[in-house]
C-alpha cells in the first residue's frame, strides 16, 4: 500500500487511491469534498468526494506538508524551502529566504500562518508581511 490513501467511515477502511509509489507528504482538506495530498516530485492531488485528480503545479520539488483555511486558500510546503499557494485556480510559488527543508504547515486563518522545517527554521506569514519571514532559532552557547 505504498502511497495509498485509505480513508475510514466509521466502521471500516477502504483505499481509495493508490499512489503508484509515491510518497505521500500531507493531506488536509476542509470537507470530505475538498481534500489535498501532496507528494514527492511537486505532486498535488485534489479529491472532490468522488474522485482523486492532479492539480498542475510550479515546482518538481518533494511536498512534505499542506494546510488550508478555506478550499481555496491553501499552503504545500517542501523542500529547499518551497512554498506553494493556492487560491483557488492555480497554484503559485512564494518567496520564502530559505533551503532548509520545510515539513509542515499550520495557521489559524489565510493570514496567519506558520511554517516550519530542518534546523529549527520557522517561517512565519500574514497579510501585513505579504510574504513569510524567516525567524532562525535560538542556538545554544556552547
Amino acid at each position: 500500500m505504498y502511497g495509498s490513501i485509505i480513508h475510514y467511515n466509521g466502521s471500516a477502511w477502504t483505499l481509495i487511491y493508490s499512489g503508484g509509489g509515491y510518497n505521500i507528504g500531507g493531506i488536509w482538506g476542509s470537507s470530505g469534498s475538498n481534500v489535498f495530498a501532496v507528494k514527492s516530485g511537486g505532486t498535488i492531488f485534489h479529491y472532490d468526494g468522488s474522485a482523486w485528480f492532479p492539480m498542475n503545479t510550479v515546482t518538481l520539488i518533494d511536498l512534505n506538508g499542506v494546510w488550508g483555511s478555506y478550499r481555496s486558500d491553501v499552503f504545500a510546503v517542501g523542500c529547499d524551502g518551497v512554498i506553494l499557494h493556492y487560491a483557488g485556480s492555480a497554484w503559485s510559488s512564494m518567496h520564502t529566504g530559505t533551503t532548509a527543508n520545510l515539513n509542515g504547515v499550520w495557521g489559524s486563518s489565510g493570514n496567519d500562518v506558520f511554517a516550519v522545517g530542518k534546523y529549527g527554521t520557522i517561517l512565519y506569514y500574514s497579510l501585513f508581511t505579504i510574504k513569510f519571514r524567516l525567524f532562525l532559532p535560538l542556538l545554544p552557547r556552547s
